[in-house]
Formats: structure tokens, sequence, C-alpha cells
């Protein structure tokens, strides 16, 4: 029988890799052995600490392929399963509400450090649609609404921002028929998930990149107003895009990620 005490360790350890980002979603974890022989514990341990984390909601196992990260924690987990069963609409109204904020309070809170890497994301944004590389275009995306709710200073607030986003983003691997969640991607500043079909770039409309432009020009000059504006624009702009006939496809896989 597997000691209370040694299991809770093992236990803390993985929901340490999960949250602190050493096991991104998507990554399929080391096996049994493997972690048995890192932690120092039987394989029992590790597998009541596994079993554990997949009935959180935090793994999925896959039988003859291993177990992957679907979220880093219950919150995440939680908002998951929700969003789920929430049309795409539904979910960028989720979103908007709190891309609003926290461009808003960007605009009053981020530092020249946040407001450095803004630029550089919406660079790379900017160059991946003209390189029309559809899966660093989704990267890049991605990382920069991270860096604005980082950069409201509110650690709630981002917490639940990206509880929303990852669960949106990656839904479509939890879904009947879904990808399966590929291996950890080596940089873990880019989501570890199967690399996007080639929809994404239908977001990258020039209204939506010049939105982008005049949401970093807000939180720039420091005006908060403009920039839940330029927010709010975004989020209905993603909502017009979901409901054109050419973009059926792209909301498959992508509606849940806004413009």
């Amino acid at each position: 029988m597997t000691s209370p005490t040694r299991g809770s360790a093992v236990l803390s350890t993985l929901r340490s890799r999960l949250k602190d980002g050493t096991w991104p979603v998507g990554t399929r974890l080391p096996g049994e052995h493997e972690l048995a022989a890192e932690l120092g514990v039987g394989r029992n341990t590790v597998r009541e600490a596994l079993r554990t984390l997949v009935n959180a909601g935090l793994l999925t196992a896959r039988r003859g392929d291993g177990t992957y990260v679907i979220a880093t924690d219950e919150l995440e987990a939680a908002l998951a399963r929700r969003v789920d069963s929430e049309e795409a609409h539904r979910v960028l109204e989720v979103r908007g509400a709190l891309e609003i904020e926290t461009a808003r309070l960007a605009a009053t809170r981020a530092t020249e450090a946040d407001l450095a890497d803004l630029r550089a994301l919406l660079a790379e944004r900017t160059d991946a649609t003209a390189r029309h590389d559809d899966a660093a275009f989704l990267r890049a995306d991605l990382a920069f609404h991270e860096a604005v709710a980082r950069a409201s200073g509110n650690e709630l607030l981002l917490e639940l921002y990206l509880g929303v986003d990852r669960a949106a983003t990656y839904a479509r691997e939890r879904r009947p028929g879904g990808a399966t969640p590929g291996k950890a991607a080596p940089d873990k500043a880019a989501p570890a998930t199967s690399p996007p079909e080639p929809h994404a770039l239908v977001w990258a409309t020039e209204d939506v990149h010049r939105d982008h432009d005049l949401l970093l020009d807000a939180i720039t000059a420091r005006d908060p107003e403009a920039a839940a504006a330029a927010a709010r624009h975004l989020i209905e702009a993603s909502h017009r895009i979901l409901d054109s006939p050419g973009a059926h496809t792209a909301s498959t896989d992508h509606s849940e990620r806004t413009a």
C-alpha cells in the first residue's frame, strides 16, 4: 500500500510541474517506470497520483498512447468542461468581458518590459501573416493576448483569462474526433498542442490587424478607455467572422480564439 505521506509528496510534485509550465497543455507525460525511477517511489504510487489528476480533469489517459496534459490546474479543468458544452459565441462573450478589462488595466499598469513584449509579439503576428504561416500566427496571437492580460497586473484576472483561453484553445482536443494532443513543444512559451490546421489566418483581416495596433497604441499611451474600445472592437470582429460563411471550417478549430 502506498504511504499517504509519500503519495501526497508525489502528487504535489506532479501538480507543481503542471502549474510551473514544466508540462504545458498537450504534453505527453513520461511513463510510469520513468517517473517512479526519477521520484524514487514505486509504480503504484505514481499510478495513484496520475489517477487522481485524471479524475481532477488535469490529465487524460489514452490507452496504448500515454497520458497527456489537458489542463494545468482545477480552475482550468472546470472551465474546460464548461467551455466544451458552450457554443463559440458564448465563449467569445466571456472572453470579451475579460479581454476588455485586462486591456483597460494594462493601459494603466503595463511596465516598459510589458510594452516591449507586446511590440515583439505583435510584430511576430504580422510577420506570420505575411508569410502565410498559420501555426506561427496562432502562437503569436495567443501570446499577444496573454501578454495583455499579464500586463493588467491582476494575477486573479490573469488566471481566469488563461483558464478560459486555454480551455477554449484546446477544447477541440477533448471533443469526439478531436486531434490527439501533441508532444511538448520545445519552446514552453508556445502552445504545446498539435499543429493547427491551416485555417487560423481567416482571422488575419486588415481591420483586425488595425485594431491590434490600436490596442497596443492605447496601452502605450496609457489610455484605458481607448484600450477597452480596441479590445471591444476585436471581440466584435470575432463575432462577425464567426458569422461569415467562409469561416465555417475555421470556426470548427479556432472559433474560441479571438481575432
